[in-house]
């Protein structure tokens, strides 16, 4: 089956569930146990079965376009280096010293056709290879062909680089994919061209909005005498206001994160929340303002005044936006 009839088949399944008013069902309820979610051996299981055992996707393409370039980054417990060799292909080692297990690569990119580890000096090529060792004399004689950085199975289709986490861990890779490489292609991926990265430091974002939709919920029964401005800050900016506030509390005093790529730290929550409060007092002066046109009998400026106050907004969100970013070190 070609991938084509394959999603007309189930855009079919799709259009007829619509229709009836149904969904796809399992034979039977499925009940999974809460160590699923907290045991920490079948953490390690899934780890070591899984994701070392499978192709994982490690770069695109164009992060590593030119001879020489390369990357570095942390998956799971295994310190990558990726780079570009001469002939256009890519590599995926261990970034660690085959002497003394130093990291080789310290940047998180760049170019080089050689890299030096800090600790003893032995120097490798971008390829992995061995090619110099400081004070040789000193280790004897040994095979500098077989000292080389440890290289992993390297799959590079699509404008997409994936690699098995395991030295000897090579797989069929198309077969692994069940022919999914050929809708992935059609994207084009390798011409795509990467205007930058961000990191995000996300805190455990469910708990966060469950604890401050309890703590906002009686927003809603605000009583009507009190003015609109105030209504409307309690059951909107004031609600994420709360859960700014428990998000930033995560991050300083419970340590709750996970990373993302858009920098969120709590200096981040911080003007986030500061940005929601100047939102909820613009919104508390419109509204009062309009108020007070009403009464005075001057309807006719409020119609100007709602989007004057969008215009304010606008203007005060991007100042901080470019303030925050100036002061995380973006350009």
């Amino acid at each position: 089956m070609t991938i084509t009839e394959n999603y007309n088949r189930i855009v079919a399944r799709i259009i007829d569930d619509v229709n009836n008013n149904t969904t796809d069902q399992a034979e039977g309820t499925l009940t999974v146990p809460s160590k699923a979610y907290t045991d920490p051996d079948l953490w390690q299981q899934e780890m070591d079965l899984i994701f070392k055992k499978v192709p994982v996707f490690v770069a695109l393409t164009q992060e590593i376009p030119n001879a020489g370039d390369y990357k570095t980054f942390q998956f799971l417990d295994k310190p990558l280096l990726i780079t570009r060799l001469k002939d256009g292909t890519a590599r995926v080692m261990l970034n660690v010293c085959s002497h003394r297990a130093m990291t080789v690569a310290t940047e998180p990119c760049g170019n080089k056709s050689r890299f030096t580890c800090p600790y003893h000096g032995w120097m490798y090529s971008n390829d992995g290879v061995l090619r110099g060792v400081a004070d040789q004399e000193k280790f004897g004689d040994f095979d500098k062909q077989t000292n080389g950085l440890t290289q992993l199975p390297v799959y590079e289709r699509g404008g997409m680089i994936f690699t098995v986490l395991e030295p000897d861990g090579e797989v069929d890779f198309n077969d692994f994919l069940g022919g999914m490489m050929e809708d992935i292609s059609r994207l084009g991926m390798e011409n795509w061209q990467i205007v930058g990265f961000i990191v995000f430091f996300m805190v455990a974002w469910p708990l966060a909005s469950l604890v401050s939709y309890v703590l906002m919920r009686g927003a809603l029964l605000i009583p009507n005498r009190f003015p609109l401005g105030i209504k409307h800050f309690f059951r909107g900016p004031m609600r994420f206001f709360i859960f700014i506030f428990i998000a930033r509390l995560m991050i300083d005093e419970l340590g709750l994160s996970l990373t993302s790529r858009i920098l969120l730290d709590s200096s981040g929550v911080d003007y986030i929340a500061f940005t929601v409060i100047i939102m909820g007092l613009l919104s508390l002066l419109r509204d009062y303002q309009i108020r007070k046109m009403q009464h005075a009998g001057n309807a006719h400026y409020v119609a100007l005044l709602k989007p004057f106050t969008t215009i304010v907004k606008v203007f005060v969100v991007t100042i901080i936006a470019l303030f925050w970013a100036k002061q995380a070190g973006y350009d």
